[in-house]
């Protein structure tokens, strides 16, 4: 819920939430996994996953590109840095070769540990894919204000980036599926067969991990589509159920980012149309496709944050090439109603005001107010 709440300036309540979840960094209640130390991590109060350190780093970086916070970051800069270290130092300890010289495939990746709600392993997608987000964000911030630690981090993240990319090449299967998890023969391990779709590898490319345009991933895409999801639900967890959002939402952003209009659309459409109630705006983690009866509806915030970054993402998304415009809207709409208009909208160079017009059924006037250079395309 607080990503979409930077996009549209409420600063103050993800400060504050900000200022909870770096409480709990060396507060006893850190990651559960296999680490060489807990200082500097930082953990939660509900599931101890691994990857908390990396999404806490991600929201942190992002909050002061929003914001200009000159206050947070004097404040917590030591807190970033500390907790970026955490993850350097875990990933330095896997790169051991086993005691044949052969290189597993964890080695350089985070410790097993807890992945998920029902996963405890090397489980890459999930563990590795958002600890590299936030580090990656915090190397980015790092060299934005000209840090001196800058190109030891950065030196540190291409490393991380290059060891996940030799893992990815051994967990590709020849059909193009990734997989997400690393197996073992560990007693330990838990891998939840329900998670393998909206837990999967795609999250390596939501956060980077991965690149989306490289050959290993587009073979991946390809299998997904035709074996893995139904239609656009994109996190089946069997035959009936789809876990509804979190695919969905990773996969907008995928399609966004390969210029793959359409999908983006219908993946977007899914979540609209079977992930909340029509009335009440209530959102949903489940939806069966075969039982009207089944409707776990609950008040939920990731759900909801969820929704309102994709209606965002729809009309003005962010990528490293640029800006995008009306990416997941079709024009028909926009001749429906006339005009789009978006106001005061927080990017990651300053505040916009996006205003379309209609002029004739194939043409529209498009007119972007910002203080900033910025490069896009309708």
């Amino acid at each position: 819920m607080l990503r979409p709440m930077l996009r549209v300036g409420l600063f103050e309540p993800v400060r504050k939430s900000l200022d909870y979840i770096f409480s709990l960094q060396d507060a006893g209640c850190p990651p559960e996994g296999r680490v060489t130390s807990t200082e500097g991590s930082i953990g939660t109060t509900g599931p101890k996953w691994m990857n908390t350190t990396g999404a806490a780093l991600a929201l942190a970086s992002d909050y002061y590109i929003y914001s200009n916070d000159a206050e947070f970051l004097d404040q917590y800069l030591p807190k970033i840095l500390k907790a970026s270290q955490w993850i350097v130092g875990e990933i330095r300890a896997t790169r051991k070769l086993n005691p044949d010289g052969t290189r597993p495939l964890y080695y350089g990746l985070m410790p097993f540990g807890w992945a998920t709600d029902g996963d405890i392993g090397y489980v890459v997608s999930m563990t590795d894919g958002f600890t590299f987000w936030g580090l990656e964000k915090t190397v980015n911030l790092l060299e934005q204000i000209e840090h001196k630690d800058a190109p030891k981090f950065r030196k540190e993240l291409e490393q991380y980036r290059a060891d996940i990319a030799v893992a990815v090449k051994g967990l590709a299967q020849p059909n193009g599926f990734i997989e997400r998890e690393i197996m073992t023969d560990d007693d330990d391990m838990v891998i939840t067969k329900k998670f393998a779709n909206v837990g999967g590898s795609a999250k390596l490319g939501y956060t980077g991990a991965i690149k989306l345009d490289s050959e290993i991933f587009r073979k991946f895409i390809k299998y997904y589509e035709e074996n893995r999801a139904v239609g656009y639900f994109m996190g089946n967890m069997d035959r009936e159920i789809a876990y509804i959002g979190t695919a969905e939402y990773s996969w907008q952003h995928i399609y966004l980012s390969l210029g793959e209009w359409k999908k983006a659309f219908a993946a977007t459409q899914v979540n609209f149309k079977y992930g909340m109630t029509h009335d009440t705006y209530q959102v949903q983690e489940r939806f069966s496709r075969r039982n009207p009866a089944f409707t776990p509806w609950q008040p939920n915030g990731s759900g909801d944050g969820r929704m309102l970054d994709m209606m965002l993402n729809s009309l003005y998304f962010e990528s490293d090439k640029g800006i995008t415009l009306l990416a997941a809207v079709p024009f028909s709409w926009l001749q429906a109603n006339k005009t789009i208009e978006l106001k005061n909208l927080y990017t990651k160079t300053g505040r916009v005001t996006l205003e379309i017009k209609a002029i004739t059924p194939k043409t529209c006037e498009v007119i972007l107010t910002s203080l900033m250079e910025i490069l896009c395309q309708v």
